[in-house]
């Protein structure tokens, strides 16, 4: 039996704090996998806002949402961002599911 070691994080409204926590996680020493269910782009955006220049960590994977949808709106992208992280939970691929603030 293996155990599951990852964390699916839906990062929220664009507008809201969530990507900008995103981003700091990549300064943290995680022990725990970390999965970001979003915009990757908006994340990469807040990050470079927050003076973060290396964005590396191993434990740390971004599913950028908008590359896998047609999104339309901000809504969307929450919702979906939701879905997908859930979904993550649902197939067992992590073992919790946190979500950011949805409404700024």
């Amino acid at each position: 039996m293996s155990l599951i070691t990852t964390i699916a994080v839906s990062a929220g409204d664009p507008d809201g704090i969530g990507y900008d926590l995103c981003a700091l996680l990549y300064k943290k020493h995680l022990k725990y996998h970390v999965d970001i269910y979003g915009d990757k782009e908006i994340l990469l955006s807040r990050a470079k806002l927050l003076g973060l220049k290396n964005l590396h960590n191993e434990k740390i994977t971004i599913y950028d949402i908008k590359n896998k949808k047609q999104i339309k709106n901000k809504r969307e992208l929450v919702l979906e961002s939701i879905k997908s992280a859930a979904e993550s939970c649902i197939q067992k691929k992590s073992i919790a599911l946190l979500t950011l603030p949805v409404n700024k």
